[in-house]
């Protein structure tokens, strides 16, 4: 069993662990942070006065199109799908309307973003004082950092 074990609280046995997440409702803007930063710690010989840390930026690609949707079915309870659709709720299908760059390292460095105009459906990017137009992301991108999306159906 190893790390994914656990000793049950009532009679003390080894248990295997298991980890999910089921959504039962699902939101009309949906705003994902992607966790970008990592920090790793423990103390040198025991001594716990004298912890060391180390801290970095995790670089994992992220794919991005804004042409697909996003797909929360998978992850959804399936009675609470059957509840949405007997209620007459639209599917969990979400578009990109945004997206938060970070770039640089963990100690130093520069956000940006980019946006989805909803009335003409063209892309800018936001970069301090300067807004351009630019492209709908797609590829994969190691800078995103916040991903906001808004339910379609």
């Amino acid at each position: 069993m190893g790390e994914e074990g656990y000793k049950c609280e009532s009679c003390k046995a080894l248990r295997e662990a298991t980890k999910q997440l089921q959504l039962f409702s699902y939101p009309r803007m949906l705003l994902l942070g992607l966790k970008r930063f990592e920090t790793r710690g423990g103390s040198k010989g025991g001594n716990k006065s004298c912890e060391l840390y180390s801290s970095r930026k995790v670089s994992t690609r992220v794919r991005l199109d804004a042409r697909e949707r996003l797909d929360l079915g998978p992850f959804c309870n399936p009675e609470g799908l059957k509840a949405a659709a007997a209620a007459g709720q639209l599917p969990p299908l979400y578009e990109l309307l945004a997206v938060a760059d970070h770039t640089g390292y963990i100690h130093g460095g520069h956000y940006t973003a980019r946006g989805r105009c909803l009335l003409e459906g063209s892309w800018m990017e936001f970069n301090d004082s300067l807004v351009l137009a630019t492209d709908a992301p797609s590829g994969s991108t190691r800078e995103a950092y916040f991903l906001l999306y808004r339910l379609v159906g």
